[in-house]
């Protein structure tokens, strides 16, 4: 976020018009570049925290279908099961759902669930703004796409 500010400034000040009548202006942009800049190099940076796996699991089976968890010692974790839908056809797919929680760098818990399957992925959490969540349920509400057997499609159809 930091270069991404610093990579701003820097356009604003090699896109900002020259003024014939102040050509000190531009002197003062150069200026504010260069301050932000000190201040970019002051800034404190934390290491990256190490955190122990206090459990973890995973199970995968011959059909395809798994599932796995892992929780963190900062009580963080993931969770996630994935079931097999309509097995031995072509219109088989994976219904996956499942959770992860973190620490974000106010220390606030953010836990997201979600689901997905032939209709669409679903997210719903505390930093998912509630228009997509309610978007991807309607979404997902919906009647299923048709089923189309795609080795039958001749060439002169497409």
């Amino acid at each position: 976020m930091k270069y991404l500010c610093l990579l701003i400034c820097i356009s604003v000040t090699c896109t900002a018009p020259v003024n014939e009548n102040n050509p000190g202006a531009v002197d003062g942009l150069v200026e504010l570049v260069d301050n932000v800049a000190l201040k970019r190099d002051k800034l404190p940076t934390k290491e990256p925290k190490i955190v122990t796996i206090l459990e973890s699991g995973a199970q995968h089976k011959l059909d395809g279908s798994y599932s796995f968890h892992y929780r963190g010692a900062d009580g963080s974790f993931r969770e996630e099961i994935a079931v097999v839908k309509n097995p031995g056809t072509k219109q088989a797919y994976l219904e996956v759902s499942g959770a992860y929680s973190f620490i974000d760098v106010d220390g606030e818990e953010i836990t997201v669930k979600y689901k997905a399957d032939n209709r669409g992925f679903v997210p719903v959490g505390s930093n998912i703004p509630e228009t997509i969540s309610v978007s991807a349920k309607e979404n997902s509400e919906r009647p299923a796409p048709p089923t189309e057997n795609f080795d039958e499609i001749n060439d002169d159809e497409v």
